[in-house]
């Protein structure tokens, strides 16, 4: 993947849009101490062009989230001990789903068997043929080693981005065998779950559901930093909600992300940037690409 292709990717803008235009992500993400998490993929989302953004955290955790990022709408869900309570949490997202154009799950909310109810729900429930779901982080933690009957019962576009060791998890394999054959690992697990598969690291890779891989091309060592992950989820999960094809939202994802980064370090220095730093420089990434 390089900058024409993701060019290619990016359609302009009517004159006369308005928010509605671009799309409503809801992101379920954060937990007590993970806060963070939430707020940088609500950030990401925000810049990469998302007409509206809502995330759903753990009450715990509204007031930091609200407070970091003030054009994100927040809502608080039931809370046991700092995580997402399942019970109220399902009947609130039921609620929330409606009229959402893309969901993002998983970032900072750990693990537990809540979590793993609330992921379960989201595949069964959430995830529409018009209402594509991107599962990251702990909701790919939750998950593993691969439950690949609830994967697979998914009624919509499932999207999975998993880092070495989350995809060492879902395969029940090791780190070195998952980076030793990076896209052998990504196409078994596309293959396994039909979904739309990004193995992050160096030269991510990413395999569509109909077994097409993608090798991106931006991107450098400054990238090793926490918080990457959850802002290249909310940027997918906005151009999914603009309706970009899944794959292809993947594609002009991962190469924006990484353009940003090698914006940053042309201009500032090559490591010591930040994952919010990337989302900050993302319009600016988005221009150039298509110029």
């Amino acid at each position: 993947i390089e900058g024409g292709e993701a060019a290619a990717l990016l359609a302009p803008r009517a004159a006369n849009s308005h928010k509605g235009s671009y799309g409503h992500v809801l992101a379920v993400a954060g937990a007590r101490g993970k806060g963070g998490a939430a707020i940088l993929v609500g950030r990401g989302a925000l810049r990469a062009g998302a007409g509206l953004v809502t995330v759903a955290i753990p009450a715990c955790v509204a007031t930091v989230v609200a407070a970091g990022q003030a054009e994100l709408m927040t809502e608080p869900l039931g809370d046991r001990d700092g995580h997402c309570a399942a019970v109220p949490t399902l009947a609130r997202l039921r609620e929330l789903i409606a009229g959402k154009n893309a969901i993002v799950a998983g970032p900072g909310m750990g693990v537990s068997d809540d979590t793993r109810a609330v992921i379960a729900w989201l595949m069964r429930e959430g995830a529409a043929p018009d209402r594509p779901l991107l599962l990251d982080a702990d909701a790919l933690n939750a998950l593993a080693p691969l439950d690949e009957a609830l994967l697979t019962a998914a009624r919509g576009p499932l999207v999975l981005t998993p880092h070495p060791g989350e995809m060492a998890r879902l395969l029940d394999a090791t780190t070195a065998a998952v980076n030793a054959d990076r896209i052998g690992a990504a196409r078994r697990l596309a293959a396994m779950t039909g979904a739309h598969v990004l193995l992050k690291g160096a030269r991510s890779v990413i395999v569509t559901r109909a077994g097409d891989v993608r090798i991106n091309s931006s991107g450098n060592p400054g990238m090793a930093t926490p918080g990457m992950g959850d802002v290249l989820a909310g940027i997918v999960g906005a151009l999914m909600a603009n309706g970009i094809e899944p794959g292809d939202a993947l594609t002009l994802g991962v190469f924006a992300h990484g353009h940003a980064a090698d914006r940053l370090a042309a201009r500032i220095g090559r490591f010591g940037y930040l994952a919010g730093d990337i989302a900050v420089e993302l319009p600016a990434a988005f221009t150039e690409i298509v110029q």
